[in-house]
């Protein structure tokens, strides 16, 4: 797993190199922008961590539990805001 935060990481210190205006968010996303390349390989990833999760807990033996459900609930969430952070730039 040390592999996709090294990458991560440095494809983000590139997304961080942007110009980046306040005046140009738009938090209820009424225009789609087109993502750069950089932007859909860290997407990507991330919506790989979350699975290769997902992927684990299933495998558990107690995978039907409240718990587990509940931990599957948040990485999802967590995925969310995580794509939602890269896409916002």
């Amino acid at each position: 797993m040390g592999f996709y935060r090294e990458e991560i990481s440095e494809i983000w210190e590139r997304l961080k190199m942007r110009d980046f205006n306040s005046d140009d968010t738009d938090p209820m996303r009424h225009q789609y922008r087109e993502l750069s390349d950089d932007e859909k390989e860290v997407v990507a990833k991330i919506k790989d961590l979350g699975q290769t999760f997902l992927d684990y807990v299933n495998t558990l033996g107690v995978a039907n539990s409240r718990e587990c459900a509940i931990a599957r609930t948040k990485m999802e969430e967590a995925v969310m805001w995580a794509v939602k952070a890269v896409t916002a730039l």
